[in-house]
């Protein structure tokens, strides 16, 4: 990130609608955090990565689950982004297994026994990434299924500028692939999605992106790189 932008994001950060927007998120974390258990479903996006440092402002033991990828370091500074965060903020975290016939993380929750643990689901869902997410945030950012589950959205009316005001702020990592495509393309760092689809994780979407676009280099790491753990 150039210095004249990280500047921009962190004056924004001392504005007080910047602020309400913090104290707004941090009252819906409160308030979701007395309903049940609660997890916080971290991709390592970041919004994911803003929203679990405001969780941690809140309750700094709280469980942080992923669910992994084979090929997530094949991906821009994933592990690098992911061990700076936990090396700073020391958690509670867990890697569980991804299957990709299960649609999203609520699924992966069901499947693995994590949504009995932990009632409440902390996900980092924003209006501003897509229609279908501005939908399902209409009916509240603290949302209860008919299992009896929890889906919690703290940052969900957040703007992009909100991310980043906050990322500069507290000086959070983040994935590279951000300044690459504020950088490198007609699209600006207010970009929601650096993947292509809202059904499945991150890292599957970018291997399912590489082969539609360069399939000789997936054949190569299918022949060459334990080909048993294809997604």
């Amino acid at each position: 990130m150039e210095e004249r932008e990280r500047l921009a994001f962190l004056g924004w950060s001392s504005t007080p609608k910047f602020k309400a927007k913090v104290k707004g998120a941090i009252a819906v974390i409160k308030k979701a955090l007395a309903i049940a258990p609660a997890y916080v479903a971290c991709s390592w996006g970041k919004d994911s990565v803003v929203m679990l440092h405001l969780c941690q402002q809140v309750k700094a033991d709280i469980s942080v689950i992923y669910w992994s990828t084979p090929y997530q370091d094949l991906i821009d500074n994933f592990s690098e982004t992911r061990d700076k965060y936990l090396s700073k903020y020391p958690s509670i975290y867990q890697e569980m297994p991804y299957k990709k016939e299960l649609k999203n993380t609520r699924e992966h929750a069901i499947k693995s026994g994590i949504g009995q643990q932990y009632p409440v689901a902390f996900i980092g869902l924003r209006s501003g990434e897509s229609i279908n997410r501005r939908r399902t945030l209409k009916r509240g950012l603290i949302r209860q299924y008919k299992n009896g589950t929890y889906r919690v959205c703290p940052v969900g009316f957040w703007s992009y500028q909100d991310i980043w005001a906050y990322t500069v702020k507290h000086e959070l990592p983040y994935l590279s692939c951000y300044d690459i495509i504020a950088k490198s393309s007609h699209m600006s760092r207010s970009t929601p999605h650096i993947s292509v689809s809202n059904n499945q994780s991150y890292q599957v979407e970018r291997w399912e992106y590489l082969k539609k676009n360069s399939p000789s280099f997936v054949q190569f790491i299918e022949d060459n790189y334990n080909d048993s753990n294809n997604p």
